[in-house]
């Protein structure tokens, strides 16, 4: 038999559902391809939610920039007490920061959308795909069994011929 000296398996990094599969048993694959990918249908609606937030902070924060603006050039004139410019400022920075947070956020859901991807670990040939499109998967569970390319050829001979073998004899296969 014709045995890998390492196996290695593809596995999923987040949990949800294999949307596309890449690969079949016996395909040579090379590091780093992609193999399938793993789709979670609450991210697209965690997407949406977290577009929706950043439009209303974003007219929040403009908003808070008329007042800020608004309270220095009232405060310029000797209108408004410094106490309300102060405010004013505040209001801003705290929606400048609400909106970065958000940002933040909505890039680490696209992050995990990336992470849907399940890449070869080494190159190699598919020896098994236990999945099929449609399977419901969780992280850590392996799409394909990948065996590197490095092979061993594994005799097994009755003890009646063993015995007349040497170690460094040629054998015909």
């Amino acid at each position: 038999t014709v045995r890998s000296k390492r196996v290695v398996e593809a596995r999923v990094r987040t949990p949800g559902t294999i949307a596309k599969l890449n690969v079949v048993e016996g395909a040579h694959v090379e590091a780093g391809q992609v193999l399938g990918l793993v789709a979670d249908t609450k991210i697209a609606l965690r997407i949406r939610s977290s577009d929706a937030q950043i439009t209303g902070l974003m007219s929040r924060l403009a908003t808070a920039k008329s007042e800020y603006e608004r309270a220095s050039e009232l405060q310029k004139r000797g209108v408004t007490p410094q106490a309300r410019l102060d405010q004013a400022k505040t209001a801003f920075d705290v929606a400048t920061n609400d909106l970065a947070a958000a940002r933040s956020e909505r890039a680490v859901i696209e992050r995990q959308i990336e992470e849907g991807q399940v890449l070869a670990p080494a190159s190699g040939r598919i020896l098994r795909v236990p999945v099929t499109e449609g399977s419901v998967v969780m992280g850590g569970e392996s799409i394909a069994t990948i065996a590197a390319n490095e092979y061993l050829l594994r005799l097994e001979v009755p003890e009646r011929h063993a015995r007349f073998m040497q170690n460094g004899d040629v054998l015909k296969i």
